[in-house]
């Protein structure tokens, strides 16, 4: 059985990560999703950061980058869940990830949460448009450097979601979907694991 956590750092966090890292080591766990932030490396420190968090986390464990969160500067509205002004902008951000660090990850998961209005402000985006020129163009990039495509999980579960970008066009380019779930806590009308991964699997199957 494969054992995963989820672990978000900031921006010079160093010795958290080294922390983290003896944690992990010590519970035996081997994957480690994280995310990757776009915003915070349009900050003066952000090249620095990542340039030395991807590889450490690789070192040690398998890192799945979650790459999200839209710089104020491009986006639509001055906000990191705005989408951006030109969706070829995020791609073009992906393709230098991918290309920079590609030997330390297999899988790339593209952006998180896109139905929770915190991660994605798709009252900007109300036909979901930029979204899914974003996904496409992303996932085509990911997939020239050889590496895999994980849609980011949903939060709550819209197994309907799916049959939008499948008609729209997004899912022959992803690989496979994260399904995120928060029972007890964020999950309103929480069904159980096994019937929330069944819906979703329903809504891949009949596209």
């Amino acid at each position: 059985m494969i054992i995963g956590v989820l672990e978000w750092f900031k921006i010079g966090e160093y010795e958290k990560v080294e922390q983290t890292l003896k944690d992990l080591k010590q519970l035996k766990v081997t994957h480690l999703r994280t995310g990757l932030s776009w915003a915070d490396f349009h900050r003066r420190e952000g090249d620095e950061w990542y340039s030395w968090l991807i590889p450490r986390l690789a070192q040690e464990v398998e890192v799945l980058p979650c790459i999200t969160y839209t710089p104020a500067t491009l986006g639509i509205a001055r906000a990191t869940n705005s989408p951006p002004r030109d969706p070829k902008d995020f791609s073009d951000f992906v393709d230098w990830v991918v290309s920079r660090f590609k030997n330390s990850f297999e899988w790339v998961e593209l952006w998180n949460e896109p139905n929770n209005l915190t991660e994605w402000d798709w009252t900007l985006d109300p036909d979901w448009s930029i979204f899914v020129s974003m996904m496409i163009q992303a996932a085509e990039r990911v997939h020239l450097h050889g590496c895999k495509t994980l849609l980011g999980g949903l939060s709550p579960t819209d197994p309907g979601f799916y049959d939008v970008l499948s008609q729209r066009g997004v899912m022959q380019h992803i690989d496979a979907v994260g399904i995120h779930g928060f029972p007890g806590i964020w999950e309103a009308n929480w069904k159980g694991w096994d019937t929330t991964v069944q819906q979703v699997q329903e809504a891949l199957d009949r596209n």
